[in-house]
């Protein structure tokens, strides 16, 4: 029975071979057929030089420098990002994308934003005028720096990116966007108290703007994909008060308060950083967090000491929770509630180890008296 089944075994693989399809097609290829394959290789051979990819391969092979050091400079320019949709697709894919107001070319012309456009404008022209600055000096200023702007941003859409017409149309965007968001840190530095600048009904630089855009508007700020580089914001406003905010730290400082109502803060950051998410997670995890005994810097806390201090989270609708449970419902609220919450339950946390009290840190805008800028808890 062995050797049958072995016999028959090796019968069958020989006529697998002899009959294979690719063999058979070669075998059966006329000598007319291999000549014509023969000329089509050779034409294409030939045509090789002429074709614009090879040109533009060629040319991409002989300017590219193999040095670890230039790659990372190329890498290093890009600091904003559309988030994939991978990873979108793993989560409610709307806590990407901000809720109020667009800041930068990705969110730029999106249906449900096109209302905050016109305040944009607005707040260019309340800025300008309250400088007593001509328009053309903070153009001039973003216009310097464009291209590094450009840089910033991975995955660029054509029509903001490149020369001439493009890049006009982008430092418009971006002194647009930055004016409004100076515009709007400083109503929130002054708790909506702007009726010197804006009417006392205004729907969005007002009190009633404080109360209730606020929020929305410094969640908007954290989107990955709602970035403005910091360099940006630094030109803007060393053309508004050069004194104050040719430092990195000025400009750093200024952003920080407004994304950290609680004030507790924070560690000092001297260099400008990129955009306002990375200085803010810059601040809430520098240092080691084993080595801050008796400190009085707000550091975030590792998920372990969450964890240990009795702090859950887990998805859910608003509903009651036993004690120590915070539930998180899906969606943009959970990003922008449950950060505030975590934070507060930190402090509290940190009051009930006997650590060090925080100190607290008011703002004070340019022509603002000491003591009157203090943020809302």
């Amino acid at each position: 029975m062995g050797e049958a089944s072995l016999t028959s075994s090796r019968s069958m693989s020989q006529r697998s071979v002899e009959y294979h399809p690719l063999m058979e097609e070669e075998e059966g290829l006329s000598p007319a057929a291999a000549a014509a394959a023969d000329d089509d290789s050779s034409r294409v051979c030939s045509r090789s030089n002429s074709s614009s990819w090879v040109v533009e391969m060629e040319k991409k092979i002989g300017d590219m420098n193999s040095e670890p050091a230039v790659e990372m400079a190329r890498w290093k320019r890009h600091s904003i990002y559309r988030v994939p949709e991978r990873i979108k697709n793993l989560h409610n894919s709307k806590a990407y994308q901000p809720e109020l107001v667009s800041l930068g070319p990705f969110h730029h012309g999106d249906p449900e934003l096109l209302p905050m456009e016109e305040h944009k404008r607005r707040a260019v022209v309340h800025l300008v005028k309250r400088s007593g600055k001509p328009l053309r000096d903070f153009i001039c200023a973003v216009a310097e720096v464009a291209p590094q702007l450009q840089e910033a941003y991975k995955d660029l859409a054509g029509e903001w990116r490149g020369a001439g017409e493009k890049r006009e149309r982008f430092v418009e965007l971006m002194v647009t966007d930055g004016c409004f968001l100076v515009e709007a840190m400083r109503m929130d530095a002054l708790r909506g108290k702007v009726e010197g600048d804006y009417a006392p009904n205004d729907p969005v630089f007002s009190k009633y703007g404080y109360l209730y855009l606020w929020n929305y508007i410094q969640s908007d700020m954290v989107v990955v994909e709602n970035q403005l580089p910091l360099l940006l914001l630094q030109r803007l406003l060393v053309v508004l008060d050069h004194d104050r905010y040719q430092n990195a730290s000025g400009v750093t400082r200024l952003v920080l308060d407004s994304l950290c109502p609680w004030r507790r803060h924070l560690v000092a950051i001297n260099h400008l950083g990129l955009h306002p998410l990375d200085i803010l997670h810059t601040s809430l995890t520098h240092g080691d967090h084993h080595d801050r005994t008796g400190s009085t810097a707000y550091v975030m806390p590792s998920a372990m000491e969450i964890y240990e201090a009795g702090i859950h989270f887990k998805d859910g609708e608003e509903v009651p929770q036993p004690d120590g449970v915070r539930a998180a419902p899906p969606g943009r609220r959970q990003r922008r509630d449950g950060v505030r919450d975590l934070h507060g339950q930190h402090h509290q946390l940190r009051q009930g180890r006997g650590t060090a009290q925080v100190q607290e840190h008011h703002r004070v805008w340019p022509g603002q008296r000491r003591g009157g800028g203090q943020a809302a808890e």
